[in-house]
């Protein structure tokens, strides 16, 4: 049924990137430039359920929140949404088409407290390759890390940066921290280190395996405390044992 539905959606609006109006959820009204065929779930409202409970439970009006990794800024709108005119989101994607999406949907908004820095988190500033399977064509798993091994994949080069270096970024006192990066989750928080230590955010993240031992480490190391991505909050005492990918970080 949901694959019938969604052929005679993409028969009548087209598989073309055009704007249309969030059904429900966080994002319930505000504009969103995407694809019937390919980003149904965001025009429905439905993408990610478990990011928005943790979004709406923790982002609150004067917030500065940082999404790194934000795609098409799905969620960079729901932060902005939240935080409101007194707060700020710092929205950090890398991959040129991607950033420029994710800048189309806070202008169709009006959307005034968000920066973007068309940039990969990392530790360190360079010059350097993500890669993009099928051809360039599914950014949503672009990756400094993955996909190494096929032959399929589109490269681009793209500039990092290290918060902690950045004069501006560096100065910032965020409350609440987005990481959805495809593997490349160490190198972010080895980036910002200092910031999590002297500021002590909310840090959402999704993990790849590799990450979920260095976010593990690190964090910890910090004095973080790790739960399971839900409300109510449960707390994860060995991520082994955490079948999942997201975590939430606090302390």
């Amino acid at each position: 049924m949901k694959s019938l539905l969604k052929n005679i959606i993409v028969f009548i609006f087209g598989a073309e990137r055009r704007t249309y109006t969030v059904l429900s959820g966080i994002n319930k009204g505000l504009k969103i430039f995407a694809s019937a065929k390919t980003e149904l779930s965001l025009i429905y409202g439905s993408f990610e359920p478990q990011t928005q409970n943790i979004i709406k439970h923790f982002v609150s009006p004067g917030d500065v929140v940082f999404d790194i990794g934000a795609n098409v800024g799905y969620f960079t709108l729901s932060c902005s949404k939240l935080a409101g005119k007194n707060g700020k989101v710092y929205s950090f994607e890398a991959i040129p088409e991607t950033a420029e999406i994710l800048e189309k949907n806070y202008h169709l908004n009006s959307l005034q407290n968000i920066t973007l820095y068309k940039k990969a988190a990392s530790d360190k500033t360079e010059k350097t390759t993500f890669l993009i399977p099928d051809q360039g064509k599914n950014h949503t798993m672009a990756s400094m890390v993955w996909h190494k091994e096929d032959c399929s994949v589109k490269k681009v080069s793209v500039d990092s940066i290290v918060i902690d270096h950045d004069s501006e970024l560096s100065k910032l006192s965020p409350s609440f921290i987005k990481i959805d990066v495809e593997g490349a989750e160490a190198f972010v928080l080895k980036g910002m280190k200092s910031m999590l230590q002297n500021n002590s955010p909310i840090i959402f993240i999704e993990c790849s395996e590799a990450g979920r031992k260095a976010s593990w480490g690190l964090l910890t190391s910090l004095g973080y405390t790790c739960y399971k991505a839900s409300i109510p909050l449960q707390k994860v005492s060995d991520f082994k044992l955490y079948k999942h990918n997201d975590f939430l970080w606090t302390k």
